[in-house]
């Protein structure tokens, strides 16, 4: 109702002109008569759609009557004039529902192109993307994969000195541990956004799996290392989940600390009970993340303006949100700000029969 409305005064406002021009003309001459008003219902249907242009056609017959058909008055006396009348409102009616619909179509061709264009951006967007990605890809599979021939070629030459060939076999071994890691990234990004990532669910210890994802992160770091310390409460209880997907999440926090902070930094991974929920910390006293970029660290292939020289795919952090939260845990990123470290949380739910006995336990104690 509003849309007819609103076409219809577009409509009378477009041919208020036209009739205030055909009516002081009408009056020095007199047959111009149709021709301005049918510009009237043409110049309305274009700018007001259909419904303006028969407002409009509507108001010029009326005029018509009044003005054109003598005597002056809306009685007509002649059969001429009436068959005028019926043919001019049938060609003003013809007219403006020609001219709506040229209005129609113009609108939808001018929607159809824009669609195009954004989806020809977008595409070219996305093969951009993808391009970028297959040569980041690229690049880090390769990396580690040199790593690791050239410690293969060092251990043949140094096969007689027992510690060189150590050095170059724990080479070796962190190289393909790097690689392996990648591929389980990409792996696990492909099954997620494929909706095919199953969890094998049981009751887990977090203490074994924490000890065990920093053992992991440690092989594939390069050196030197930033000091680490590692605290867990023992007491933080079962939780359910798939233990070795809780390993990559664990192993993901630790290898993003890894990469942001210095030698001389420091790296802090506890795990704690508060409520009834484990909680895991991973804290470092690396680059830092600004306050304005926090929300987006957990998104798939973002890495942080001046990260470019560190390795990675982007893949880590969001791969470990999107493991967590199929636990039914959270996850959250702070930082003070720019050099000045930051914290990752994850907090799982411990099993409730867990809780009801420990409880049980206290109040006996």
């Amino acid at each position: 109702m509003f849309r007819f409305i609103r076409a219809s005064c577009v409509g009378i406002a477009g041919a208020s002109a036209a009739l205030a021009l055909t009516y002081v003309v009408s009056s020095l001459m007199d047959p111009v008569r149709s021709p301005l008003l049918l510009t009237a219902v043409v110049v309305s249907a274009w700018y007001g759609g259909l419904a303006a242009g028969l407002v409009t056609s509507a108001i010029a017959a009326l005029t018509k009557m009044y003005f054109f058909l003598p005597p002056l008055g809306f009685r007509i006396d002649a059969i001429d004039d009436l068959l005028h009348l019926v043919v001019f409102a049938l060609v003003a009616v013809l007219i403006s529902t020609l001219t709506g619909a040229l209005r129609r179509a113009d609108a939808a061709k001018r929607v159809l192109i824009a669609n195009e264009q954004a989806a020809r951006a977008e595409a070219e967007a996305a093969n951009r993307g993808k391009d970028v990605f297959l040569a980041k890809i690229s690049h880090e599979l390769r990396t580690p994969l040199q790593a690791a021939s050239s410690w293969a070629h060092v251990l043949h030459d140094v096969r007689h000195d027992d510690q060189a060939f150590a050095r170059a076999l724990a080479g070796l071994h962190r190289g393909l541990t790097a690689q392996s890691h990648l591929i389980d990234d990409l792996l696990a990004a492909s099954r997620i956004i494929g909706g095919k990532m199953r969890l094998a669910t049981e009751p887990v210890l977090l203490a074994p799996i924490i000890e065990a994802a920093v053992e992991t992160a440690k092989a594939a770091a390069v050196h030197p290392q930033p000091a680490m310390s590692v605290a867990v409460d023992t007491s933080a209880g079962p939780v359910v989940g798939d233990r070795a997907r809780l390993e990559q999440v664990v192993c993901n926090l630790l290898s993003n600390a890894l990469k942001f902070t210095p030698a001389d930094g420091r790296i802090d991974v506890r795990l704690e009970r508060v409520g009834d929920r484990a909680r895991i910390v991973v804290a470092d006293t690396g680059c830092g993340i600004p306050a304005e970029r926090l929300s987006r660290v957990f998104d798939e292939f973002w890495q942080a303006p001046g990260a470019g020289s560190v390795a990675g795919l982007g893949l880590g952090l969001s791969i470990a949100r999107q493991l967590v939260e199929m636990h039914g845990g959270t996850i959250h990123a702070a930082s003070r700000g720019v050099g000045l470290g930051a914290t990752f949380v994850v907090e799982l739910s411990v099993i409730r029969e867990y809780l009801e006995e420990s409880t049980i336990m206290e109040r006996q104690g």
